[in-house]
């Protein structure tokens, strides 16, 4: 097996007697499954390839990547060097670009994810998509990856009403629930009584 200088591989196959050459195609960097609470912003992180990215392999840039979220907007950390078929790179819903690797990877360096509370107050989960587009022999397809990003909530507890107490009268209980907004299969409610 040979890498080209372009990324072209070549396997040579004696059981067959032939040469196979594998054209390069571009990929995607898939940082895995993210957490942030409902009120705050989640921002994606490039350090040692662990956040979001695209390497060409040697695939002849520039590239072309889109990014998409149902549940919330994102923003890209800067927009040098893109070009946009698809919204402009802030507080969007899909964004679809063309550039260099490096200005993309630089793009995507610090991505912004916001989720929409106010719209999906119930909703504890989203999905980031990116995809990019090849094409090989004359057809064209595309390589996408899926992010899940998981929405924490915080606890609802319900109101504690006013207790008025006589002196010399005793104290009735008092209740309320705390109920987890986690996942339906993992809500729990506790109830504490005091008195």
């Amino acid at each position: 097996m040979v890498f080209l200088s372009d990324g072209t591989i070549v396997i040579a196959d004696n059981t067959r007697n032939n040469i196979r050459v594998g054209t390069p195609i571009p990929s995607l960097m898939n940082p895995g499954k993210q957490i942030v609470l409902a009120d705050q912003l989640l921002t994606f992180d490039n350090v040692a390839l662990e956040g979001l990215g695209i390497q060409s392999n040697g695939y002849p840039e520039p590239l072309s990547i889109t990014l998409t979220v149902t549940k919330g907007v994102f923003s890209l950390s800067q927009t040098t060097g893109l070009t946009f078929a698809t919204g402009d790179g802030t507080n969007d819903t899909t964004m679809t670009f063309t550039g260099s690797m490096a200005n993309i990877n630089s793009a995507l360096t610090g991505l912004v994810y916001n989720f929409d509370e106010v719209t999906y107050p119930t909703i504890i989960a989203d999905t980031l998509t990116i995809s990019t587009p090849y094409t090989v022999g004359g057809v064209t397809s595309t390589i996408s990856q899926v992010v899940p990003i998981q929405i924490v909530k915080p606890p609802v507890i319900t109101a504690v009403a006013d207790k008025l107490v006589n002196l010399g009268s005793a104290i009735s209980a008092a209740t309320f629930t705390v109920t987890d907004a986690d996942t339906a299969a993992n809500a729990h409610t506790y109830t504490i009584t005091s008195s």
